[in-house]
């Protein structure tokens, strides 16, 4: 799977995951909204039904003394006119349903807007100033008793009745008013809420001690849920009176149901458009890698010229794998043209062996000294041949850092010495004058005898083979801070400046120097590459001065340990 399509993937996943658990979280805020909202509707219905209901109750023994005491004295038992008229401004004033004089046990007055509505009264359990309740025909009656001293033996009975008239004032659309009398419904603004209000009649009077008028009740009846709310109104020594409001969450359902699917069409819009963008952002991501790797494929680096002038991350990336990718190719082409050299100088040894033993083969006639000369000859080219390949091995050695130094406590001067002693047949040859100077203070140091030879013998033939004859050589050492230094310096023809920069290369040869075309003059290079990788390894540095015609010279430290 292309890695493209792996972060698009991801990215839909963390978006649609991320979408949904917003969703749900918004849909809970959202029903809460909506059911708080109803709530408090739900809530203000039933605080305004009770407050009018409370009100109508509280206020009928105060209204009636203060209506009678202003037309008591208008009263004359003897007139039955103004009894009459005055008993009638009183039922009306106070938009009674039932009003009544008595005189003793006499009704001398009495007015209803129902027919026998007192049928089922005993104004004997009536108590002055005090609200009485009794269930009619009508519906709920509420009966106070008032008397004034003035007038001996009057008694004064108003009424108020909750009808069906008096709740079709207080209906609210989508919210039931229901009474109940003593845990009993009464009356109810929809008849159709009759039967999941009796469905919790039960409740209330089973819990009569325990139940709490004012919490909320969720009910549900035929697949729906209803909620109830519960006050009481009034407590006489008849019963109870409660009013409840009862709603449908039909309403709050089809609100959240409606705003959860805008929602939905909302989030779908939002996520397509979030899959558009995360797509064309992972093009913008990916697409720049694929045409590096491409241009890197063809190794053409005009492909990705618009990649490598970029500003931004993509544009530094890109200029460093071009980078990298430039390297490789030097070191491949490198890599190619050692194993070019590689190749040429064990092939020249090999053929002038086979060509010295054909000789040994086809002349029969060879003194000693001719034998001798072409076995020589021989042995010269395979030792030549055997160096290349021990060289070789350790320089492969050194880079994989699989070469391990065997340390040992050596004298720094007397190893110097033996390499100046084992190469005087060589500089006698050439009539070249080897001079030392030791630091005498340099006492013995920890190192690896035979690789440190290998550098010393190395340093030195080079001085002795690119020194003229009769030539002088200096060898010296001198202890610095830490370290010491061994310093050959030669008065030859000295290191070319084109050569300078690539002297202790891997596979530098002397058939790069156009000035030098002499066979024996030809030699691998990688005599010094295997030199700086031994300092190298024994933590220490190399270096070399060279002028022209003015001779070279080669030094290098070690720490002291």
């Amino acid at each position: 799977m292309k890695i493209r399509v792996k972060f698009f993937l991801i990215f839909t996943i963390i978006a649609v995951f991320t979408l949904s658990i917003s969703y749900y979280l918004a849909s809970i805020s959202i029903r809460k909204i909506v059911y708080g909202q109803t709530e408090q509707t739900l809530s203000s219905s039933l605080y305004t039904n009770y407050s009018l209901v409370k009100n109508l109750i509280e206020k009928l023994p105060t209204e009636l003394t203060i209506e009678v005491k202003v037309r008591d004295l208008m009263i004359s038992m003897e007139n039955m006119y103004e009894l009459e008229k005055n008993g009638e401004e009183i039922f009306s004033s106070l938009s009674l349903d039932y009003f009544l004089i008595k005189k003793g046990e006499n009704i001398i007055f009495a007015k209803a807007n129902f027919k026998n509505i007192d049928r089922n009264i005993n104004f004997f359990n009536l108590e002055y100033q005090k609200i009485s309740a009794f269930m009619t025909d009508y519906g709920l009656l509420f009966l106070t008793k008032i008397s004034d001293n003035r007038i001996p033996d009057i008694t004064i009975i108003g009424g108020k009745l909750i009808n069906t008239r008096f709740l079709e004032k207080m209906y609210q659309e989508n919210v039931n008013v229901v009474f109940y009398w003593n845990s009993e419904v009464f009356l109810s603004t929809n008849p159709l809420f009759q039967e999941p209000i009796l469905a919790i009649n039960d409740l209330i009077s089973q819990n009569n001690d325990e139940f709490k008028p004012s919490e909320t009740i969720l009910l549900n009846w035929e697949d729906r849920a209803y909620k109830l709310k519960f006050h009481p109104v009034i407590y006489t020594p008849e019963g109870k009176l409660l009013i409840a409001t009862m709603s449908s969450t039909l309403f709050e359902d089809k609100v959240f149901s409606e705003t959860r699917s805008n929602m939905a069409i909302l989030m779908g819009i939002f996520m397509l458009m979030l899959l558009v963008f995360s797509y064309f952002i992972s093009k913008d991501i990916m697409e720049p890698f694929y045409e590096l790797a491409i241009g890197i494929a063809k190794k053409d680096k005009k492909s990705i010229r618009t990649l490598l002038t970029r500003k931004d991350e993509i544009g530094n990336l890109a200029n460093e794998f071009w980078n990298i990718t430039e390297d490789l190719l030097k070191q491949q082409e490198q890599k190619e043209k050692v194993n070019s050299l590689i190749t040429h100088d064990l092939k020249t040894p090999l053929v002038a062996i086979t060509r010295t033993l054909e000789t040994l083969r086809d002349k029969e006639s060879l003194s000693i000294e001719q034998r001798a000369f072409y076995l020589n000859m021989m042995i010269k080219h395979c030792n030549q041949s055997l160096e290349l390949i021990n060289n070789l091995l350790k320089v492969q050695k050194y880079e994989l850092g699989k070469m391990n130094l065997f340390m040992s406590e050596e004298n720094f001067n007397e190893l110097a010495d033996e390499c100046i002693n084992g190469l005087k047949p060589i500089s006698e040859q050439k009539e070249i004058r080897i001079e030392s100077f030791f630091d005498r203070r340099i006492t013995n140091i920890m190192l690896d005898r035979t690789e440190m030879l290998r550098v010393i013998n190395n340093l030195l033939s080079n001085a002795i083979k690119y020194t003229d004859d009769k030539g002088n050589i200096r060898v010296s050492s001198r202890l610095l801070n830490d370290s010491i230094e061994l310093r050959i310096t030669d008065d030859g023809k000295g290191i070319p400046i084109y050569e300078q920069k690539k002297i202790f290369n891997f596979y530098k040869t002397s058939h790069d120097n156009p000035e030098t075309k002499d066979e024996q003059d030809i030699s691998t290079g990688l005599g010094l590459y295997l030199c700086k990788q031994i300092i190298q390894a024994h933590g220490g540095q190399i270096g070399f001065e060279s002028y022209k015609n003015k001779g070279s010279s080669f030094y290098f430290s070690i720490p002291l340990r």
